[in-house]
């Protein structure tokens, strides 16, 4: 690349963490991989949240992100969860309160991802990037590729149905339809009314669902903000321009773990981002 850096709002890296995450390592690695792998004449921001507030030795590691040539500032902020709602409970017999968590079982996820997105609306960027610790990069122009992309197509949501190694029984799921979290946002008011109408939807889903008995119910307290995002689209014919792209590869259910690299890239060569577990291991 150039020796000339532009500084450019069209785009900000958005990621959504926690503290355990952290203290797995998983950050830094995710970090220190993609500013290792990115060329790019773009400067940019990056948003860090987390579910709660971390130490000054977190916080000064991240910051020293801000040395790299391509950064300008890193923010980092935190919701603040306390720990009794902090929850992320995967097994249905798990059953919680849904007056003190009307997220349901997955309360602690969507309460940040839906008030990091409203705190994000407020800002100047133009797209959000957001992305998680267990996606990686394929190429080192993802960054220009995003802008590419951001500046050449109508999106409120632009990123990958499910591409893994199950597509079959997923595609017969009541979210085969749902684009990943993982993702481009367009920072826009039919993107924040998508937002703040499925918040409400997915309350009022799991409240109805509750009414049934527990072996009838179709949802058990479950319902992750994106497959929530989508459904509530699906109801109310919002899903015009919610974008399957080939730049984004989701591969992240817990059984995909032998959906190498390799392979995804032949199916899928476009590729600029995996989200897949485990892939810095």
């Amino acid at each position: 690349m150039g020796n000339d850096l532009t500084y450019t709002n069209e785009i900000v890296f958005l990621l959504i963490t926690t503290e355990v995450e952290y203290d797995r390592g998983d950050v830094v690695k995710f970090f220190d991989y993609y500013l290792e792998n990115l060329e790019t004449n773009y400067i940019f921001d990056i948003h860090i949240s987390f579910d709660v507030k971390v130490c000054d030795k977190v916080y000064d590691k991240l910051m020293s992100y801000e040395n790299h040539p391509n950064i300008k500032s890193v923010y980092i902020f935190s919701q603040n969860i306390p720990a009794d709602r902090n929850v992320y409970l995967r097994e249905p017999k798990d059953v919680v309160n849904l007056k003190e968590l009307p997220y349901g079982r997955c309360h602690g996820i969507t309460y940040q991802f839906y008030e990091t997105m409203r705190q994000m609306f407020k800002t100047c960027y133009k797209n959000f990037l957001l992305l998680e610790t267990d996606s990686k990069p394929m190429t080192p122009d993802w960054f220009d590729a995003c802008v590419e992309y951001c500046n050449n197509n109508d999106f409120t949501i632009a990123g990958s149905l499910y591409k893994g190694m199950h597509r079959q029984f997923v595609s017969s799921t009541y979210y085969a339809g749902h684009l990943n979290g993982v993702g481009l946002y367009k920072n826009c008011e039919k993107t924040s009314n998508l937002l703040s109408g499925s918040k409400e939807y997915i309350k009022g889903l799991l409240r109805r669902d509750e009414l049934k008995d527990r072996k009838e119910q179709k949802y058990k307290q479950f319902i992750a903000y994106d497959v929530g995002i989508y459904l509530y689209g699906k109801r109310h014919k919002l899903l015009e321009n919610y974008n399957n792209t080939d730049i984004f590869v989701n591969a992240s259910t817990p059984f995909d773990e032998q959906y190498n690299v390799e392979d995804m890239l032949k199916e899928f060569p476009n590729a600029k981002f995996f989200h897949r577990k485990n892939l810095y291991t």
